[in-house]
């Protein structure tokens, strides 16, 4: 109960949050029975991404991370492209929005294995709580762009994709 009320106040603070709150409500009530009920083969992940913006397919990857009473385990799983497709601009009267491409995961043959196998690692470890989280690079990009990018994620073949970050805007840092 904690938890909902501290996500609560965080979001009311945070306003303007790429986060929606159904997302933090939804990772914030998932336990060890949901981790092990996942179906590798199921997951999928979805990212829209502003063009001319592309997402380097083959550095694209889930993570999750373990919180035990000893130490805290990070796993990194490879993601295959399924689709690629293009979702053309829309003009309406009162904005416009830039051409987007979307990409659309799942896990490859061999992190689907580990996936598995690191739920059996998890029932035998007492946890105190997980995350779930998509990394990715990108390509061709420059830092005077305004572009966003949305990420979904998909546990389940029957469920619908929930949504991770909501038109995020991309910042890019010079390394000097």
């Amino acid at each position: 109960m904690s938890k909902v009320l501290l996500t609560a106040v965080m979001l009311f603070l945070c306003g303007c949050s790429t986060v929606p709150l159904s997302t933090m409500i939804k990772l914030g009530l998932m336990d060890i029975d949901d981790l092990a009920s996942i179906k590798p083969e199921e997951i999928r992940a979805k990212v829209h991404i502003d063009n001319p913006i592309r997402v380097i397919p083959d550095k694209t990857k889930i993570t999750l991370e373990l919180d035990t009473d000893q130490e805290i385990f990070l796993y990194k799983f490879d993601l295959k492209l399924l689709h690629t497709n293009i979702i053309e601009p829309q003009v309406s009267w009162f904005s416009e929005s830039v051409g987007k491409t979307e990409y659309i995961f799942s896990l490859n043959e061999k992190a689907i294995e580990s996936f598995k196998a690191t739920q059996s690692a998890a029932a035998t470890k007492s946890l105190n709580g997980f995350s779930l989280s998509v990394k990715w690079r990108l390509d061709n990009y420059n830092d005077e762009s305004d572009m966003r990018l949305s990420v979904y994620l998909k546990l389940a073949e029957n469920q619908d994709y929930f949504v991770m970050f909501d038109r995020l805007a991309l910042e890019f840092a010079n390394e000097d």
